[in-house]
């Protein structure tokens, strides 16, 4: 599979993935840290009662192994998603049901420190060209009213890769929303953990050229 030989192509690079990424760079890194962070984000008593309750807590990096998206609903899994691997690889996934918005996915390496979510972007998957639809793909869908159409799919390496920062926080299981669940702050966007296996609703891989199909 292509991302199989992706992992290698960035184990290569690396020299090991993982802990050793940065550190690998020949050239520094474009350091992005996502303007939504808050230090000051107030995770109230749910941190201090999975505390007591002895959850693991942010510091611990294997919590995070699995899928995580960004909605507390199973039977909604076109949403945007987290797929963190163990051996220190990602995947990010868009929204499908943003059909307006050209990036459809990025695949990295990613690590966790003092509750932070660092990750080191090496590719994107993006829409080029196309033509926005003049009336919804859905019969009464105007969230999708201008979706873009006949477009092609380009997978675009990043020279030199990307770094972003992500601020971790509020930690806890949602037994409200989705009884069980792992859920937690990215930034300022939360995500719920469906699954410890990252391969868990992950979308087939794209091909360079092919033609953008949109569902249905």
């Amino acid at each position: 599979m292509r991302y199989a030989s992706i992992v290698l192509l960035i184990c290569v690079l690396l020299s090991g993935c993982g802990n050793n990424a940065t550190n690998a760079q020949d050239e520094p890194l474009d350091i992005v840290v996502h303007v939504d962070q808050d230090d000051t984000t107030d995770t109230g008593d749910q941190d201090d009662e999975s505390a007591a309750a002895g959850d693991p807590g942010i510091e611990d990096a294997t919590i995070l192994i699995g899928t995580w998206q960004d909605v507390p609903s199973i039977g909604s899994m076109d949403r945007q998603r987290y797929h963190f691997f163990e051996d220190g690889n990602y995947i990010f996934e868009y929204s499908q049901y943003d059909l307006e918005t050209r990036l459809l996915s990025e695949i990295g390496v990613w690590s966790l420190e003092n509750s932070f979510l660092n990750l080191i972007i090496f590719e994107k998957v993006t829409i080029e060209g196309g033509e926005k639809s003049t009336e919804p793909l859905l019969p009464g869908d105007e969230f999708n009213e201008f979706a873009i159409i006949n477009g092609t799919i380009r997978i675009i390496e990043l020279d030199p890769p990307v770094k972003e920062e992500h601020k971790l926080s509020d930690f806890f299981q949602d037994n409200e929303n989705s009884p069980g669940y792992w859920t937690m702050m990215i930034s300022k966007t939360r995500y719920w953990k469906y699954s410890d296996s990252p391969d868990t609703y992950l979308n087939e891989p794209f091909q360079d050229g092919d033609v953008f199909r949109p569902w249905p």
